[in-house]
């Protein structure tokens, strides 16, 4: 490995972008629109989606009280850019997506611009042009969430810290230098755009730290601006209305843990790794997405031994850093692989230097095996993301307002409707179904344990007009007349159905064929709607979902 003085310093003294460069980021630049924003608005709206688009409204009363319990909310930052781009665009659909679409977008071109400026253009090529296709960052590039957001602030924040140091290095750096005032002014927004960048914050602070450690035994002063320049980062970022969103992540650290019994922490552990290992691979079963992890990790090797160990450690402390939250986040909530979204970052970086040293000519004798070897590993690629991609495009996550039209269309007065799970309750103002049916809360066992039982939506009015054991058992006894029609909607249907069996119970549709009709309704179903009265079932619609979510 290079010494610090031998660190390699691109780019220096050329043309910022050169022309060979300014044509791929132009390919890159429309690859990543047209991925990105083609059939935009296509798919309705799922749950989470329609939560964003209930937390773009009232943003006054959001800005005030986020960082409490009563609010449902994680920053109004991603939501202030919704209810920008629904004032400009229009309110639909695609107007709600856009702004993730749009930093989908700028994502590829960072990546692009940052590992161009650190390592080399091509493989700044290969990196963003795996990112622009790569079936994790199109899905979250396409839904109105907020983690391409943290995905574009990640790759600012790295740049800027990178320039820091390099600067510190310089004769004339300074603590008090313009750059280390603007790395503290950037972890604000991006604090701001995802609850969980905080550990893209704790992962600088952790590199900085290792760089005044290294630095310390062959450029003291350099060492020392370091250690000056990340304090005035911190109490710039600390005096700032980021602390909002450190209360906020503290008051959701100290929110009661549900209990779920007996459960192996050690095998969920394993099987959070293995889901964000598929995930990030781009969808693949362990039997793909281990080799191309594999090859990826040779590509941040390379990078390591070409000298770029700044650039490859802070990366890679960025893609590492969201695990330290998993025993609190697996304690309350599934660990999925969007909390470490960011890892796509070192994931592409180390497909692309890999790719690059196959078509490297000074790395190889044989130079026609590593060629031969990267178009494999392409086409392999394209083979299995092809799935992905199409269900990207063609399948929705839930197809609400066909799952919702029966109730709309045969709905009478007087019947209820229970949501399972009880959070989908943001439905029903987005798809305008709030007249159609009484909303009650579901019975006990259905409900989310990680929220409070009386917990009201985004703190907006209470949906329900009652609770599920107050109309139909008061007093743990069922009532004789139970309403005379209710209406059910299940998410995971054949997840649910034990926690809404006193539901079937109160209309008689607990016997061995009525059971086995709804069992058979629940196979590969993602929702199942109907409607349950005395004795009956009827109006049973069920849906599909994305085979890859």
């Amino acid at each position: 490995m290079p010494t610090l003085a031998e660190e390699n310093q691109p780019n220096a003294g050329r043309t910022w972008i050169p022309s060979s460069a300014r044509f791929g980021l132009v390919v890159l630049l429309l690859l990543a629109i047209a991925s990105r924003f083609i059939g935009l608005g296509w798919h309705d709206p799922w749950g989470d989606e329609v939560y964003s688009y209930q937390s773009s409204i009232d943003l006054i009363s959001k800005l005030l009280v986020w960082d409490t319990p009563g609010n449902n909310s994680v920053s109004p930052l991603p939501y202030i850019e919704i209810k920008v781009a629904r004032q400009l665009l229009g309110d639909s659909d695609w107007a709600l997506r856009t702004p993730s679409a749009v930093y989908g977008v700028a994502s590829v071109v960072g990546l692009y611009l940052l590992v161009g400026w650190r390592v080399s253009w091509p493989v700044a090529f290969f990196s963003a042009f795996l990112l622009a296709l790569h079936p994790l960052a199109l899905e979250w590039s396409r839904e109105a969430r907020m983690y391409t957001q943290w995905l574009v602030f990640a790759m600012v924040t790295v740049a800027m810290a990178l320039l820091c140091v390099d600067r510190s290095r310089h004769e004339r750096g300074s603590a008090v230098d313009w750059s280390w005032w603007l790395l503290g002014l950037l972890w604000m927004p991006m604090q701001a755009s995802h609850v969980l960048a905080v550990t893209t914050i704790g992962a600088v602070g952790i590199w900085l730290a290792v760089m005044v450690l290294i630095h310390w035994a062959c450029d003291r002063r350099a060492s020392l601006i370091i250690m000056g320049g990340s304090m005035v980062s911190v109490g710039v970022f600390l005096s700032s209305w980021a602390l909002a969103g450190i209360g906020k992540l503290m008051v959701e650290a100290r929110a009661p843990k549900y209990e779920e019994g007996e459960v192996d922490k050690v095998a969920q552990l394993f099987d959070a790794v293995r889901e964000v290992a598929s995930q990030i691979g781009g969808y693949l079963t362990m039997t793909w997405a281990t080799p191309l992890w594999v090859v990826a990790a040779l590509g941040l090797i390379r990078l390591l031994k070409r000298g770029h160990w700044r650039f490859t450690l802070l990366i890679t402390l960025v893609a590492t850093t969201p695990w330290l939250l998993y025993p609190n986040i697996a304690s309350r909530h599934f660990f999925t692989a969007r909390y470490v979204f960011v890892a796509l970052i070192a994931f592409c970086v180390g497909l692309g230097a890999a790719l690059d040293w196959a078509w490297d000519p000074r790395s190889w004798r044989v130079k026609s095996v590593p060629r031969i070897a990267s178009v494999v590993l392409l086409a392999g690629l394209a083979a299995v993301w092809l799935p992905v991609w199409r269900s990207v495009y063609l399948e929705p996550k839930m197809q609400v307002r066909r799952a919702l039209a029966p109730i709309l269309e045969h709905a009478n007065e007087g019947d209820v409707l229970v949501m399972v799970p009880d959070w989908y309750t943001d439905l029903r103002q987005y798809y305008d179904f709030e007249d159609a049916a009484s909303m009650i809360r579901p019975p006990r066992e259905a409900r989310y344990k990680g929220l409070e039982a009386d917990r009201i939506p985004n703190g907006s009015i209470d949906p329900y007009v009652a609770d599920f054991e107050d109309l139909y058992y008061p007093n743990d006894q069922l009532t004789d007349q139970p309403p005379q029609a209710a209406w059910l909607f299940l998410q995971n249907p054949s997840l649910r159905l034990d926690e809404v069996s006193r539901l079937f119970s109160a209309y008689g549709l607990d016997t061995p064929e009525h059971q086995a009709t709804i069992a058979q309704a629940c196979e590969g179903a993602y929702t199942l709607t109907m409607r349950l009265s005395q004795g009956r079932i009827d109006h049973v619609v069920i849906t599909p979902g994305r085979r890859y979510r």
